[in-house]
């Protein structure tokens, strides 16, 4: 049923980031990377990370957090 739920919010929501995913599903972030990993696997779903240079390399700036700006889309 969890499946179900996240493949139709994906479809509805392209480019959906990881953040959303896990706010409105209530799970943590990890979890849900999880859960996608299996459709990414297959090909139906595109992991997208921005590419982002971080000048000073460890600034800790959130430029360097990438799992906070990957996005999701359904492709199949």
């Amino acid at each position: 049923m969890l499946y179900q739920k996240l493949k139709e919010y994906i479809i509805e929501h392209p480019n959906v980031s990881l953040g959303e995913l896990s706010s409105k599903f209530g799970l943590p972030s990890e979890q849900i990377q999880s859960l996608l990993s299996v459709w990414i696997e297959k090909g139906s779903l595109k992991k997208i990370i921005p590419y982002i240079e971080c000048k000073s390399g460890s600034c800790g700036c959130v430029k360097c957090a990438f799992s906070s700006l990957e996005t999701y889309v359904w492709v199949g």
